[in-house]
This record gives C-alpha cells, sequence and structure tokens, in this order.
C-alpha cells in the first residue's frame, strides 16, 4: 500500500513540473533590483520581483510552458534615498 502511494506521489509530482520552463532574462543591469509579469497559459497574471545576478541575468523558473519567454515584461525598480 505504501509504495502505491509513493508512486501516485511521484507520478503527480512529475507531471506537474512537465508543463513548466524557465525564462532567462538578460541585459539587465548587475545588481538592480527587477520586477516582473506575463499571463499564464491559464488567463491569469503573474507577477514577481527578482535581483538581477553578477552577470546581469536571472532566471524565472517554473513558468507555465504556453508563455513565450519574450513576452514576461521586465521593469527596473528604482530604490534610493528621498531628499
Amino acid at each position: 500500500m505504501n509504495r502505491i502511494i509513493i508512486a501516485l506521489f511521484f507520478i503527480l509530482f512529475l507531471s506537474a513540473c512537465v508543463d513548466t520552463q524557465t525564462c532567462r532574462v538578460t541585459g539587465l543591469v548587475a545588481h538592480e533590483f527587477y520586477e516582473y509579469t506575463y499571463t499564464g497559459s491559464d488567463g491569469n497574471t503573474v507577477n514577481g520581483s527578482f535581483e538581477a545576478d553578477d552577470n546581469g541575468n536571472h532566471d524565472i523558473a517554473n513558468v507555465s510552458s504556453g508563455v513565450n519567454c519574450g513576452d514576461i515584461r521586465t521593469d527596473m525598480v528604482l530604490v534610493g534615498e528621498v531628499y
């Protein structure tokens, strides 16, 4: 019985991962903060934020495979002192 439960869990986990991709965003300013947005395959808007790495890149994981990575919009978030 335990083997059946483990096998079912593995199949469900694997099927959940198959429909996703990782999209790499390039050409960013290193260590700057960005927000991103895109419309998922289900029609819902997905928002997030990240800090660009040393090379000005960032990988956005778990993007629905039906999404064109080029359609992900990124905007730099300006963070600074108020004068």
